[in-house]
């Protein structure tokens, strides 16, 4: 009995050997298998299908040049470090979509920035309308009213030097742009900060100004242009005029212009100025047309 256990014993070790055996042979097999195909350059990149929408800051060719796919392998290629360098390089580019057109070319959908808004860059010599602002502060400070003459800054001042420094950005704060052209989007004037094509507005501050902005589009109010001095005052152009105070919640300021937006239509009243900074909101209604 023992020399049939035995025998049983290398019998199953005989098997398991020849299973392995086996099984690393049809691993070299494919292995060679794989390399012959590599070498035969049958999965070997040879033409790249791009396309662009609004993407004006590089061409087809410039992509397919700077992608460096032509002539890998198309399975060792990888799509997020391609994505990454594509966009540091054209800026403009905010997302790309790679697909793999087996067995050797492939597709590139390359999605630009939308625009949001235009910053205008102020000087310092515009950055403080004379008056207006001083006045503002303190007259405002003591009168949290409905009265017509309870805030100068209602009749404050949109004059801007043409020659100021003019920059788009998207909704994701990346300064891509200085070519204003055909573009229909707020312009937001604003000093005390240097920008450069290719930087990105962090803290909040660009997240806010098109939250804002995306609420007066739901309100119905057309927004010329803005102001903003610093990160607190923020002066909307528009009718009504608006003054948001963006160091406190945004959210609870646009609750509050959303109520007396609709007081107003409800006793078909026009609004000419509303000062949000306050607990109670400075408002200022039109006279009735006679």
């Amino acid at each position: 009995m023992r020399w049939v256990s035995k025998r049983g014993k290398i019998k199953s070790k005989t098997r398991i050997l020849k299973i392995f055996l086996s099984i690393l042979i049809i691993f070299f097999i494919l292995l060679s298998f794989f390399g012959l195909i590599v070498k035969s350059n049958i999965f070997t990149i040879k033409s790249i299908n791009i396309e662009l929408r609004k993407t004006d800051c590089a061409t087809g060719e410039q992509i397919q040049n700077s992608s460096n796919l032509l002539g890998q392998t198309i399975f060792f290629i990888n799509p997020s470090k391609t994505e990454s360098i594509l966009r540091k390089k054209f800026i403009c580019i905010k997302n790309i979509d790679i697909k793999r057109k087996f067995t050797d070319k492939i597709n590139l959908s390359v999605f630009g920035r939308e625009p949001s808004a235009i910053l205008v860059l102020l000087k310092n010599s515009e950055a403080t309308p004379t008056g207006e602002l001083e006045d503002f502060s303190n007259k405002s400070k003591t009168e949290s009213s409905s009265s017509a003459e309870s805030s100068p800054s209602a009749n404050f001042n949109f004059s801007i030097n043409p020659t100021s420094d003019n920059f788009v950005v998207d909704d994701e704060g990346m300064i891509y742009s200085s070519n204003i052209e055909n573009l229909n989007v707020p312009m937001i004037y604003i000093n005390g900060i240097n920008i450069n094509v290719g930087q990105k507005i962090s803290g909040g501050v660009i997240e806010n100004l098109l939250k804002i902005f995306e609420k007066m589009k739901i309100f119905g109010i057309v927004v010329k242009n803005a102001k903003m001095y610093s990160e607190e005052l923020f002066l909307i152009n528009a009718e009504p005029r608006i003054i948001f105070k963006m160091d406190k919640n945004i959210d609870i300021q646009i609750a509050s212009l959303q109520l007396i937006l609709n007081k107003a239509k409800i006793d078909n009243e026009s609004i000419e100025f509303i000062d949000l900074r306050f607990d109670k909101p400075i408002i200022r209604i039109a006279p009735k047309k006679k």
